[in-house]
């Protein structure tokens, strides 16, 4: 199969190259004498050139004549499709220009409203910001009062533009075979957690579920369902390569709960904590936080000990032929925006997987991941390292792409260092952030000299958070405060009227 691949790839390029010869193609961008990397399929095609026009990849090959409005010195790099994270929480709007400057160009929110909607509409073909995909509310029980009303609800959501659905924890095998009917006719896709009340080949042979999210959750219900987990889990693959099921794997956040049962302190004060909005930083060094703890000896030993059956159960699922899709759970404490992937990519070698598997468990393709070939959107990474050959080589990141847009390693790092900032400036205000009370923020607020104290996506931030726990009256304070401080914050008025109706 993969000779199949290549050959059709050198046809594709050989046709290419024969007719920009003949035309002088005239092009936006040119990035020449490449090595191109196809990840998903383990192969480098060195000595090439690619062409880029507007946001889209117009031609590929060797020994082209071409004129170029930008041709950047980045010979003999390594060009990459650039990764995709599936599974992230978007509570700050920045966060997405946290992930462009790690030249990751697509994430999947997997907790969203309406405000989601807006803000996928609003950052669509930025350059400077990742592009949102987005799941709708999280399904279970306890959230509605009848079985009815929660499949009225369910019902609702079907009928929002979501990219997907998801459901949570508590649900029974009649309510996942009703959600299998329900998504099928409507020619829709279900994300999310295996319900702890039942075994997950029941769960999962429902038909209910394209992708389970976190390793750990098969993991833990695999661990209290049998002791012999490892024949356990072989059955579990076995139904989700039949039903084509995938895995958004989230290793990287396990570790940083590790990280934080271990030693909090030292956790909380890696330099990657700065990377997450500055309402989460707070969060974390909140009481809050549950993973806050003081956990004895054995406890530690145990959680690391299950870290290692994760790493083991994630590559069994993989040599077993189920689809693991790069997720990080981001910026659940203390999992970091950006370069939380990158570890996620490390981990999962570190679970088995070649450098180049880990990588194209970033590129899952119904989520929009392309190949380096003609035709594709130019969103791309330019690496020092071959990433068939080491996990790290997103580390070694030169450059980006972005929707045609180049950026040089420089350029990424300051807009990095320009979010991280702004964050800390943010973070004089939201450090007294409490999820019961907006009061202590915004008594903040009236106290700063500064009329404008905090930024307008750090009060949307707040705003958003007090959404999710339920606390809509804490929301509609700070969307009034927000519109004080930014009379034409639009989506702090939207959110007003959204209240008001």
């Amino acid at each position: 199969m993969r000779a199949f691949c290549w050959t059709l790839i050198l046809l594709s390029l050989a046709a290419c190259e024969t007719q920009d010869v003949r035309s002088n193609v005239k092009v936006d961008l040119a990035l020449t004498d490449v090595v191109i990397v196809d990840p998903v399929n383990g192969t480098e095609i060195p000595n090439q050139t690619v062409l880029i026009r507007g946001n889209q990849i117009v031609a590929i090959g060797s020994d082209m004549t071409f004129e170029a409005e930008f041709e950047p010195e980045v010979s003999h790099l390594f060009v990459a499709p650039a990764p995709i994270d599936s599974h992230v929480h978007i509570y700050d709007e920045r966060d997405l220009a946290m992930y462009a400057a790690y030249g990751i160009r697509t994430v999947r929110n997997m907790d969203g409203w309406d405000w989601h909607l807006k803000l996928r509409e609003e950052v669509a073909g930025d350059p400077l910001r990742a592009q949102l995909l987005t799941t709708g509310s999280q399904f279970q029980y306890g959230l509605w009062e009848s079985e009815e009303s929660l499949f009225s609800a369910f019902e609702d959501e079907l009928n929002h533009p979501y990219d997907w659905v998801k459901v949570y924890d508590v649900l029974s095998v009649e309510d996942l075979h009703r959600i299998a009917d329900m998504t099928d006719q409507m020619g829709r896709q279900v994300t999310g957690h295996l319900p702890d009340n039942m075994d997950a080949p029941m769960a999962l042979n429902t038909g209910a579920y394209h992708e389970v999210a976190h390793s750990e959750e098969v993991f833990n219900q695999l661990q209290f369902v049998s002791e012999d987990w490892r024949q356990q889990v072989k059955v579990v693959a076995d139904i989700m390569v039949e039903k084509d099921i995938a895995l958004a794997t989230t290793l990287v956040n396990n570790k940083m709960i590790i990280n934080q049962i271990r030693d909090f302190e030292g956790a909380i004060t890696n330099e990657t904590v700065a990377l997450a909005p500055p309402l989460l930083q707070s969060f974390y060094t909140s009481e809050f936080n549950q993973y806050r703890v003081d956990a004895p000896s054995d406890v530690i030993e145990r959680v690391a000990t299950n870290f290692d059956g994760l790493l083991e159960m994630t590559a069994i699922l993989h040599e077993h032929g189920v689809e693991l899709r790069a997720g990080t759970d981001a910026p659940n404490p203390i999992t970091p925006p950006g370069d939380g992937l990158l570890q996620e990519i490390e981990l999962l070698h570190e679970a088995g997987l070649t450098p180049a598997q880990a990588y194209a468990a970033a590129l899952p393709r119904d989520l929009g991941a392309e190949s380096v070939v003609v035709g594709a959107s130019a969103n791309l990474v330019i690496l020092a390292e071959n990433p068939l050959d080491t996990a790290s080589a997103l580390y070694s990141m030169k450059g980006a792409v972005r929707d045609g847009v180049f950026a040089n390693g420089e350029k990424l790092v300051s807009e990095r260092e320009a979010l991280k900032e702004a964050y800390a400036r943010d973070l004089q205000i939201l450090s007294v952030f409490s999820p019961i009370s907006a009061d202590p923020v915004l008594a903040a607020i009236e106290a700063a000299d500064d009329p404008q104290p905090i930024s307008r996506e750090a009060m949307e931030s707040l705003a958003w958070m007090y959404m999710k726990f339920g606390n809509e009256v804490e929301s509609r304070r700070v969307a009034v405060t927000a519109i004080r401080l930014y009379p034409d914050d639009a989506k702090a008025l939207w959110l007003l009227e959204r209240f008001s109706n």
